[in-house]
């Protein structure tokens, strides 16, 4: 698809909405979501999403604002999902677990144009807008550091530990697997191919942190992301990750991975 001009056929913009507006049209009757005893088709899903976007620019939400949620899995949680970006507006799906201090710091931050709140977190919602409202909002003074980063692992898996990790003795990347045909990274005004060269830029995932410029400028160089990962190519194309820069420990002028210690 080299030197085709950008168009329909060949080019279709990242969206959740493009989803929803085929599965619709293609699978119209049937069934979208079950949830205890609601039900609804594809078809009736789309409409739903499409009246709140009405909606919420009928409430003063405009393009490029944020649209908060506090609430858990739910048919109109999920509605929110694409009737958000239908009126596009920015969706913030906050984690119900916090408490009003750390919430109240988090809707600071996003500056929402408006808040969806299950009914169950009413409370949790109004404490945290009266922090805000007595401009009593400041980070904690005391911060824990660790925790986990997972779920718990499912009893019936543990009997697989075993067979995974026998995968890395025997895999690695760059290995046979199934692949999607024609996928390649185009540049949307020339339609070329992105050269995987390292120093070419390709199409952007996001563009700095919300609300945060000083955050922004720390770490994009020159329109890079600078993650911080640390790795190295190998003569046949393998990219090895060692480290990230920032979880380096330097002991006696030594740079040790955590990699290598864990």
């Amino acid at each position: 698809m080299e030197g085709y001009s950008k168009c329909e056929a060949n080019f279709v913009p990242l969206s959740p909405i493009s989803f929803l507006e085929r599965a619709a049209f293609v699978y119209e009757e049937s069934v979208s979501i079950i949830y205890n005893d609601v039900t609804y088709t594809w078809k009736e899903t789309r409409d739903r999403c499409v009246k709140l976007a009405s909606s919420l620019s009928i409430m003063g939400v405009t393009p490029g604002k944020v649209v908060a949620t506090f609430a858990p899995n739910t048919p109109a949680h999920y509605e929110l999902q694409f009737g958000v970006p239908m009126a596009g507006a920015i969706l913030s799906s906050l984690n119900t677990s916090l408490d009003p201090p750390t919430l109240a710091i988090t809707l600071q931050q996003l500056k929402p144009q408006a808040i969806f709140v299950d009914h169950q977190y009413i409370q949790t919602v109004s404490e945290a807008f009266k922090l805000l409202s007595q401009d009593k909002v400041a980070p904690p003074g005391l911060v824990r550091i660790g925790g986990k980063n997972g779920s718990i692992v499912p009893s019936n898996m543990l009997d697989y530990e075993e067979l995974i990790s026998f995968g890395k003795i025997r895999c690695r990347e760059g290995t046979h697997n199934i692949l999607t045909e024609d996928v390649d990274v185009k540049n949307p005004e020339t339609m070329a191919s992105v050269p995987s060269d390292g120093t070419t830029i390709g199409e952007i995932m996001f563009r700095g942190y919300f609300n945060n410029m000083e955050k922004t400028r720390k770490v994009f160089k020159g329109g890079w992301y600078m993650t911080g990962d640390l790795g190295v190519r190998n003569p046949n194309g393998d990219i090895a990750m060692k480290d990230r820069k920032l979880d380096s420990i330097i002991t006696n002028g030594e740079i040790v991975s955590t990699i290598e210690i864990e």
